[in-house]
């Protein structure tokens, strides 16, 4: 696991922009990803929207257990 908090990593995106990785290890193996999305259908409808989809691991107690088990958990959602 990395941990960003600790090391901050640059990327470069563009020839003139870049973003720093700066997020803690906390959420284990973690996946991101976002976007916009526009679609035409036949010209009569039209759909818009942002997504977001993000998969990491928590530690989760279910019921009646008395410890924590790691889970690997999918969040859909939109873009913030």
């Amino acid at each position: 696991m990395i941990d960003f908090a600790t090391t901050n990593l640059p990327v470069s995106v563009s020839a003139t922009e870049s973003i720093t990785l700066d997020f803690d290890g906390t959420a284990g193996a973690l996946l991101k990803a976002s976007g916009s999305v526009d679609i035409g259908l036949f010209g009569f409808v039209y759909l818009s929207g942002d997504f977001a989809f993000e998969k990491s691991s928590k530690l989760l107690r279910v019921t009646g257990e008395t410890t924590d088990t790691e889970f690997q958990v999918l969040q859909i959602g939109r873009a913030t």
